[in-house]
């Protein structure tokens, strides 16, 4: 199918999504995500009926590779996903972004990706420290790497969709780990033999970041301290005072005293840029978690492997940070799904704070979608009041 046909598709599979959204849902849906996001109660706690980026086929209908070099079979594919989301009633938003991978910001030093057929794009090539050193952020950033393709990809979908579903940001990571990106494996050594430069680098990655992002919300109109963020899903959230996301995957490997000098400083900078946001990182380091609760300007969390944590343990510590989670629990298999609700709900101490709950399909058993989320409620009704 040529360009031209697949454009008429996708007024097609618009057209669907038109009829399945739930306008009204969402607006609700919003107004308790924003209360959970500033840290205050909510008539209910907000539930989303997702599955996870890393669990979603990208597939189905063309190759990764075909999805990138074609701004038309990235929307037709999404929008294929985003209509059978819109057909469970929850409190998401409908979302959608350009899917470069993580390649976007490191294309911005210079570096080239590998596109793969069915793999997301990869960058195997690194700057040398040489490089790094001599690298001067260029003036204008809608002119370099993937930059003007993302561009042109998000003013496509806008132009598309219209005001169904919210147009968010590509993939930025985070300042640690775009610049193990740029850098390579030879940053972790660096940090003990030349830790002055790993701050240049970081110094460069932290405000890559920024000016990068404020291009993208310019391009999508979207305010500096406020916006959505799917974190690769179809729903997603509203971000309503602090407008960015931070992926901190790479920092996990590190130790308690290079978090604290590494992470933190320019993390810190960055949210304060964007009045505040929220952070991701996957697998298990409590210093980071604690350095993370302590930040004034980190909202809230996205854990990518939930089950790795105590769950009452990690729900405690944020409600007594004033931080909400965002994300899943592991449902126990001798559990009803009233019962694993139930467990869900008891981690919150008696208040209705501190919690976006997502609902992976993992943990859904036959039949359970189509009231779930109704049974959801009812419970916190009963528990919560």
């Amino acid at each position: 199918m040529n360009n031209l046909k697949i454009r008429d598709e996708i007024k097609k599979l618009v057209e669907k999504l038109y009829k399945v959204r739930r306008p009204e849902s969402e607006r609700i849906g919003k107004e308790r995500i924003s209360a959970i996001y500033e840290g205050k109660e909510s008539d209910y706690i907000p539930i989303l009926v997702d599955t996870p980026a890393h669990f979603i086929n990208y597939t189905t209908d063309y190759t990764l590779k075909e999805q990138f070099f074609s701004k038309e079979k990235m929307l037709y594919a999404a929008l294929k996903r985003l209509i059978e989301a819109a057909k469970i009633d929850c409190d998401g938003q409908l979302c959608l972004r350009v899917n470069f991978g993580t390649v976007l910001m490191p294309s911005l030093f210079g570096l080239r990706p590998i596109i793969m057929e069915d793999s997301q794009p990869w960058c195997k090539e690194h700057l040398s420290k040489e490089e790094v050193l001599h690298f001067h952020i260029p003036d204008d950033l809608s002119r370099i790497g993937l930059m003007p393709r993302a561009l042109e990809y998000m003013a496509y979908f806008q132009e598309m969709v219209g005001d169904l579903v919210h147009v968010y940001l590509p993939d930025t990571q985070g300042p640690f780990a775009i610049a193990h990106l740029v850098y390579g494996d030879d940053i972790f050594t660096e940090m003990y033999d030349d830790p002055k430069f790993i701050h240049h680098l970081l110094g460069l990655t932290t405000k890559v970041f920024i000016r990068a992002t404020e291009v993208l919300k310019k391009a999508l109109g979207e305010p500096i301290g406020s916006g959505y963020h799917g974190h690769g899903m179809s729903y997603g959230i509203y971000m309503p005072r602090g407008g960015t996301r931070i992926s901190d995957d790479t920092p996990v490997l590190l130790s308690p005293e290079h978090i604290k000098e590494f992470v933190i400083p320019y993390d810190g900078e960055i949210l304060t840029s964007f009045s505040g946001g929220w952070i991701h990182y996957c697998g298990y380091n409590m210093s980071l978690t604690k350095e993370f609760m302590r930040m004034k300007e980190v909202r809230g969390i996205n854990l990518g492997n939930p089950e790795r944590w105590d769950a009452r343990e990690f729900m405690r510590m944020s409600l007594d940070h004033g931080k909400f989670y965002f994300g899943s629990w592991k449902r126990n298999d001798s559990e009803s799904l009233s019962e694993y609700f139930r467990r869900i709900i008891s981690y919150l101490e008696g208040k209705k704070r501190g919690l976006i709950f997502l609902l992976e399909p993992a943990n859904l058993r036959a039949g359970e979608a189509e009231y779930a989320v109704s049974l959801w409620r009812k419970i916190q009704d009963e528990e919560l009041g």
